[in-house]
């Protein structure tokens, strides 16, 4: 792992201003919508919806605190990581024909041979899961893989971890099934439930929610 300090909520509150920046618009310096960050181990975090982006003329909301949680996990566990930094003209995960974002996702999937991309994206905390794992049924991710980020969750005391509920990434736009299309690289799409999203009123569940994420990934990478 690349560190071994404690995680706690004042960590996440402090990367999550880079995103919250004008509004969420994320930052105001010229350059590409997104950055990478290179590690040691062949996984690939992603958080296409750290800032605001655009879909069809339309400014959709952020993923609150999904791109801190990624830096979170580069952190504690020195995977690639790909992130928005700022709006956009595309929306990451909607995009026909790859887009800048997914583009880049397959460079880095072949450039550093990434065995499983993790991408992060939130739900409403009106869902009935703490996360929804999409695998377009099955088509993106073997089973036994899918089994070992579960268990990894819910040893971590997630509660309702399900797979393909609601979100199962079955759209060919999406960055799990892009990527998996043109790589054949095992990708699964994490939509987590809102309430573990708030290190500030539900540090207890964001807390959770982290930690079966980075046990996740070191459960993968051995």
């Amino acid at each position: 792992m690349k560190r071994t300090q404690t995680l706690n909520s004042s960590m996440a509150a402090e990367l999550e201003k880079t995103f919250a920046n004008n509004n969420y618009h994320g930052t105001t310096e010229a350059g590409l919508p997104f950055h990478t960050e290179t590690g040691s181990i062949p996984i690939l975090v992603s958080a296409p919806h750290a800032t605001k982006h655009k879909r069809n003329d339309s400014i959709k909301e952020q993923d609150n605190y999904t791109g801190a949680i990624a830096l979170l996990l580069h952190q504690f566990t020195d995977c690639h990581l790909i992130y928005a930094t700022k709006l956009g003209k595309e929306d990451p995960n909607y995009t026909k024909g790859g887009g800048l974002y997914k583009k880049k996702v397959v460079d880095m999937i072949n450039s550093f041979n990434i065995k499983y991309l993790i991408d992060l994206h939130g739900a409403s905390e009106k869902r009935p899961f703490s996360i929804d794992m999409g695998t377009c049924y099955g088509k993106t991710m073997k089973d036994d893989t899918l089994c070992i980020i579960k268990n990894a969750l819910v040893s971590s005391s997630m509660q309702g971890v399900k797979q393909n509920h609601h979100f199962p990434a079955a759209n060919p736009n999406t960055v799990t099934h892009y990527a998996n299309a043109r790589t054949g690289v095992e990708s699964v799409q994490l939509e987590i439930n809102k309430v573990y999203r708030d290190p500030i009123r539900k540090e207890d569940l964001f807390l959770r929610c982290v930690n079966g994420l980075r046990q996740m990934i070191v459960n993968l990478s051995t």
